[in-house]
């Protein structure tokens, strides 16, 4: 017994798969079923109507859908990596020439270093150097004084030190000034240099490297336009296939009327996957051409609307997102030109200001300074000379004289780096700030051009964006409007009077056929009723 039953289980297992392959090669495969189209072994009038089921019919018009729907993605991609493509080079060219302002701006530092910093430095340790040999040489002729005097008793020991310790003071003080411009010239100097003259590489470098990323990201958004522009093609076309062969086919009527020269004539279900029969004849029934034999519904079309409907809302959705993106770039766009615009005209009051502004003060801060230095020195070279006279005389002694002369000597080292100073400003840093502040100035106004640009590129993004959105949109309203339409599902008329007899039919899951009723589902492409002629 146990052995019936594994057998009887086994069998009825082997029935299901059976069945199973069954309904999926009429859902996968229907055009390799046999349908009242192509001959079989019943007698078919040769000129009865074409029967097409909606689940076919949808599938391909499923695929005509998404293939619009994804040309309108490449024809929005392509135009999005064009607009891309105009602003890359706008953005890439504020790039390069802002690396090209950094390389000349490293250039005169390294100008200004050379030609006016380092000269003025070197210069002002050897005034000092100067100053301090000129005391050492009078601090020993001082020490050798008081030694000679020392040594006839005239003066004491005491004495004789303080003037050993400024001499050494003086000797220490020239060794500091003397290693000082040694430093300032092999390591100072060296290291400065090395430093700005790096700078000024590392800009060419940029400014090189910079050109060639603009090269490169054109290139690469010229070929991404390309390919785009090949894969809007390749859509189009698709498109264009899919709506001639929809043309030919469409959602026939099924069973229209027509002439047919059989006694009796079969019909079969539509083709293509589960049905739900709606409504039947009795049989028996006497019918007249035009007559409704049965209505079906593919099974799952509730459930298809129901997940169109969704698509349809996101759609909306997406629309109103898009659009409020768009009124946001806009807004974006007109502050960034606003942004752009004062720093124009910020730049250009920069050149005044630092021309009647900030240089004048510079100079004059240096002309009233090398004024008054004048005046101490000229105060200072009277106050030797009459120094010098009365010291003849006696009544100044020589540490006084000394003291005017080295109050002159520095007075002159002073005012001789004033001099420099104004004459690196009034010939170097003068030039060479208005060049900078007229080249960024130049550069703010072609920025302007380019935020202009490069807003008005990314507001037409925006608005391919939004239309894009709205053409799916209204595909998905119209997919909507198409699939709720054949929520009335589709019917089988007679071509003929004459009376109508069922016949059973494969029911899924079911061990034997019976005759199909109102509510039952039933599998596409099988004979369910005799149409007998009067």
């Amino acid at each position: 017994m146990n052995v019936l039953l594994f057998r009887f289980t086994f069998s009825q297992l082997i029935r299901l798969l059976a069945l199973v392959l069954i309904l999926e090669t009429l859902v996968v495969y229907p055009g390799r079923i046999l349908t009242a189209e192509e001959p079989t072994d019943i007698p078919i009038a040769k000129d009865l109507p074409k029967a097409r089921s909606l689940s076919v019919a949808h599938q391909h018009y499923q695929r005509l859908h998404d293939s619009r729907i994804m040309l309108v993605r490449a024809r929005e991609e392509h135009q999005l990596a064009s607009e891309a493509e105009a602003i890359e080079s706008h953005q890439q060219e504020a790039i390069l020439a802002a690396v090209i302002l950094a390389q000349r701006q490293a250039e005169m530092d390294l100008d200004r270093y050379l030609k006016g910093e380092f000269p003025i430095d070197e210069q002002r340790l050897l005034d000092q150097i100067a100053m301090a040999r000129n005391r050492l040489t009078q601090a020993v002729e001082k020490a050798a004084a008081s030694e000679r005097l020392a040594n006839q008793g005239l003066l004491n020991q005491k004495e004789l030190t303080v003037d050993e310790v400024s001499r050494e003071r003086a000797e220490r003080e020239l060794k500091n000034r003397q290693q000082a411009l040694k430093v300032l010239r092999e390591v100072t100097f060296q290291r400065r240099k090395i430093l700005l003259e790096g700078a000024v590489q590392l800009a060419k470098q940029a400014v090189v490297e910079s050109r060639g990323k603009k090269e490169a990201a054109i290139v690469q958004l010229r070929s991404q336009t390309k390919y785009q522009q090949q894969l809007l093609e390749t859509w189009q076309e698709r498109v264009r296939q899919l709506q001639q062969q929809w043309s030919k086919t469409g959602f026939q009527q099924i069973g229209e009327p027509g002439a047919s020269t059989q006694r009796d004539i079969p019909f079969t279900t539509p083709r293509g996957g589960m049905l739900v029969v709606q409504t039947m004849a009795p049989p028996g029934t006497k019918v007249s051409r035009g007559d409704t034999l049965a209505t079906f519904k593919p099974q799952g079309l509730e459930e298809t609307v129901a997940v169109q409907k969704l698509k349809y809302q996101q759609a909306v959705s997406e629309v109103d997102r898009t659009d409020r993106e768009r009124a946001l770039q806009q807004d974006r766009f007109e502050r960034s030109i606003t942004a752009a615009r004062i720093t124009a005209k910020t730049s250009k009051l920069s050149i005044g200001e630092y021309r009647v502004g900030t240089y004048e003060d510079q100079r004059q801060t240096i002309v009233l300074a090398l004024q008054k230095v004048t005046e101490e020195r000229d105060r200072a070279v009277q106050q030797l000379a009459w120094s010098r006279r009365v010291r003849q005389k006696g009544y100044v002694t020589p540490a006084q004289v000394q003291k005017d002369e080295y109050l002159l000597f520095d007075r002159n080292s002073v005012r001789s780096s004033l001099v420099r100073e104004l004459a690196v400003l009034e010939q170097q840093d003068y030039r060479h700030q208005l060049e900078m502040l007229q080249k960024r100035y130049e550069e703010a106004v072609v920025q302007v051009d380019r935020v202009t640009a490069i807003g008005a590129a990314r507001s037409r993004q925006s608005g391919i964006t939004f239309t894009a959105a709205q053409d799916i949109c209204e595909l998905e309203k119209q997919y909507l409007a198409l699939l709720t339409s054949q929520l009335a599902g589709y019917s089988i008329q007679a071509p003929c009077s004459g009376t109508v007899r069922y016949v059973p039919v494969p029911r899924p899951l079911a061990k034997v056929n019976k005759v199909m009723k109102p509510g039952t589902v039933v599998s596409g492409n099988v004979r369910f009723a005799i149409l007998r002629k009067d």
